[in-house]
């Protein structure tokens, strides 16, 4: 369910993208919808309350993210200035990234857990027909 839904919603997520900022209809939306498609098999491995793997998913979705825009809009166009893409581009990028998810997945996490919990228990009652 975890790879399904994030497929989904990244690939909205891509879209969107692609109506305010894009050049390239659908680019976007793919490489989106593939990494939230690997990323979304992780929803089981680890707790909600550590934050740890998704600093880990949000900087590799980063990496492959800005890798594959380099490698089909500058590569394929012949500049070859991986290292100074590398330094200039990608890198600073993963930092601030991960250090937004710290923030962000702190304040989602409190109002999942928060409106989840109301849920939970009413499907748990033994009142409730499955």
């Amino acid at each position: 369910a975890g790879a399904k839904a994030a497929f989904g919603q990244d690939f909205f997520q891509g879209f969107l993208w692609i109506l305010f900022f894009g050049s390239v209809f659908g680019f976007y939306a793919l490489i989106y919808m593939y990494i939230g498609y690997l990323s979304g098999y992780a929803h089981r491995i680890y707790y909600d309350d550590d934050v740890k793997v998704p600093m880990f998913l949000t900087a590799i979705a980063d990496l492959l993210y800005n890798l594959s825009v380099y490698g089909l809009q500058f590569l394929l166009r012949g500049r070859l200035g991986l290292g100074t893409y590398l330094y200039r581009i990608i890198i600073p990028e993963m930092f601030y990234t991960v250090f937004i998810t710290l923030i962000v997945y702190r304040i989602f996490r409190y109002i999942n857990y928060h409106y989840m919990n109301i849920t939970r228990k009413e499907s748990e009652s033994i009142w409730v027909l499955k």
